[in-house]
């Protein structure tokens, strides 16, 4: 028994995209090409008639079975049996030990590839150092959000306005295997990246930058705003401030930087933890000494991260306070505005 190719090359490539992680624009029947990269505009389209997926630019034209040994980079038999295990299909019993049937079904070959990534702080400190705040950067953190301008220069905020000129520039530096494994070039960088965005490094203790934050000022999908440099693990946003606290300073967690800039540009002690999947028991050691509060997001997701928070400093008896916001603000950013704005006493 072999594996049906053709009943797979028939599944619609477009459900197979978005299995893979891909991001998937229903409205113009595209994705983003992964062959080429960066591409801005989704240029790899349906082909009407057909179930595959052509780049017009770079001439890639794929089925579905092309799409999943390139997206995961495993050869045909594999890409095959990746497929199987998605919907559960009955595999060949020559060839199921090839895979382990996961709902993310990961090969040596991807799983090392996962690992090869790491952070390169002299990259990501270079582009901090080659990228200022555009007028629009500009007018979103001072007008807008009303944060404070000596807060978003010690921050060290930037923006960019157009990804493919700061990778052309970088490329003329670092090659492109490096810039991929510091998560500059790879497959599946948010679409944050790839608009005007702001840019949020975020550092270790040390004062290196470890991970990079963009911002997408244009982009109006709330999940799709927001996008880390690919493969590198996120950290504490703003940790660097624990070496200026003593033990039993009061400490304020925030869900995500904006926040945290809300906060600081008021003169709290702030750090940020970028969402409830991004949270580590770890941060239990690093947090300890201090006299913690939260003011969660006023929704499912706020609520999650501060339940994780406080779930993982029971074990030493320590609580986190949380304060909680008037039900018309959805999170600390809103009030701070208000605030600014003059509408809160």
């Amino acid at each position: 028994m072999r594996y049906d190719s053709e009943r797979i090359n028939n599944l619609d490539i477009l459900e197979i995209a978005s299995k893979l992680g891909l991001e998937v624009f229903d409205k113009i029947k595209s994705i983003r090409c992964v062959k080429h990269t960066p591409d801005i505009h989704p240029s790899m389209q349906l082909v009407k008639g057909r179930n595959r997926l052509k780049c017009f630019p770079c001439g890639a034209n794929l089925s579905v079975i092309d799409l999943v040994m390139l997206v995961n980079q495993i050869e045909f038999q594999d890409a095959c049996l990746w497929v199987y295990n998605q919907y559960n299909w009955s595999t060949p019993n020559n060839y199921k030990k090839i895979l382990v049937p996961t709902n993310k079904v990961l090969t040596k070959q991807i799983i090392k590839k996962e690992n090869a990534f790491k952070p390169n702080s002299e990259i990501y400190q270079w582009i901090i150092d080659n990228t200022t705040l555009s007028t629009d950067a500009s007018n979103f953190l001072f007008e807008e959000r009303k944060f404070s301008e000596e807060i978003v220069k010690k921050q060290n905020i930037r923006s960019i306005k157009n990804y493919n000129e700061l990778r052309e520039i970088a490329l003329k530096k670092w090659s492109s295997s490096i810039l991929e494994l510091c998560g500059i070039l790879s497959i599946g960088m948010g679409g944050a990246w790839y608009t005007e965005s702001l840019l949020f490094p975020y550092y270790n203790s040390e004062g290196d930058i470890i991970q990079i934050q963009a911002r997408g000022l244009n982009t109006v999908i709330k999940n799709k705003r927001f996008a880390f440099l690919k493969g590198i693990e996120t950290s504490i946003y703003n940790i660097q401030l624990l070496k200026t606290l003593t033990p039993r300073d009061k400490l304020y967690i925030f869900e995500g930087v904006t926040d945290c800039l809300a906060a600081l540009s008021l003169g709290l002690n702030a750090i940020a933890i970028p969402g409830a999947g991004a949270y580590k028991d770890e941060y239990v050691e690093i947090l300890k000494d201090y006299n913690l509060c939260m003011i969660p997001d006023n929704d499912n997701a706020g609520n999650s991260l501060y339940k994780r928070i406080e779930d993982s400093f029971k074990s030493l008896c320590k609580c986190v306070y949380p304060i909680t916001l008037k039900s018309e603000y959805k999170d600390f950013c809103e009030f701070y505005v208000d605030y600014k704005n003059g509408k809160i006493n």
